[in-house]
């Protein structure tokens, strides 16, 4: 439950693993490169917030695009929707070439 600020960066993974989530701020993307690729989650609208999931030991990254903080149902802060009334919620996934 507890946060802090940190600042985007750039650099290999090595022996790090995350389960962290974190809060968007004016750049609404995470991305992770590997491989002659780069991929990228562009947050566009409804999503506050992303997970950032690599285990100890695993050769995986995952993103995951949240609507709200963790256990926002209980502690609030999640997007309510009354009945007959919609939620837009988008993101995109872009692979580029790291590659010239």
């Amino acid at each position: 439950g507890e946060t802090e600020p940190r600042r985007a960066e750039a650099e290999p993974l090595g022996d790090r693993s995350f389960d962290d989530l974190f809060a968007v701020g004016t750049d609404r993307r995470f991305a992770i490169s590997g491989g002659g690729r780069r991929l990228v989650l562009q947050l566009e609208k409804g999503y506050g917030y992303a997970q950032v999931y690599a285990p100890e030991g695993q050769n995986v990254v995952c993103l995951e695009p949240m609507v709200a903080a963790t256990n926002a149902l209980v502690k609030g802060g999640c997007p309510e929707v009354k009945t007959g009334n919609s939620y837009l919620a988008r993101f995109s996934i872009r692979v580029e070439s790291t590659e010239s």
